[in-house]
């Protein structure tokens, strides 16, 4: 919760601090949305898979925009321009590579399961993981409704 709110204070605040530069601005969200989107796919903090994956499609998705709508703003002339040209590329290569790598590793790990390549959970590391739960809690979690009525 309180991270969302960090990432939106900090996008608020991109207009305020240069609020005639557009250049700058799209240079400040791509790094905001970079830096959420890194942490995203790091940290994964999302209760279900499906949602961590759409988070992190709709920061991408968000990415895009900014890098496609930065060819509207002001040209600058000289190095200026040449720098927030090649950041904003360096930085849509770089999201581009990490969600293509990403999709990878899990294209990977579902082949893996498909084809049998996967470790399988044999029973004496079932009874080790088992043995270290405590005897309340493996007893209510044995228990349904029809054992207790």
């Amino acid at each position: 919760g309180s991270v969302l709110m960090v990432r939106a204070f900090m996008i608020a605040l991109v207009p305020i601090v240069h609020p005639s530069d557009s250049n700058a601005q799209v240079v400040m969200l791509l790094v905001v949305l970079t830096v959420f989107l890194t942490l995203q796919c790091l940290v994964r903090p999302w209760k279900t898979i499906l949602l961590n994956v759409s988070d992190t499609a709709i920061m991408f998705m968000l990415l895009v925009i900014v890098g496609a709508a930065s060819v509207f703003s002001e040209q600058l002339e000289g190095a200026a321009g040449d720098s927030y040209t090649t950041f904003i590329i360096v930085t849509l290569a770089t999201c581009f590579g990490v969600v293509l790598g990403i999709l990878a590793m899990g294209a990977f790990g579902a082949a893996k399961v498909a084809l049998g390549y996967a470790e399988t959970a044999n029973s004496d590391n079932v009874q080790n993981k088992l043995a270290k739960v405590p005897p309340v809690v493996r007893a209510l979690s044995v228990l349904t409704l029809d054992d207790i009525c």
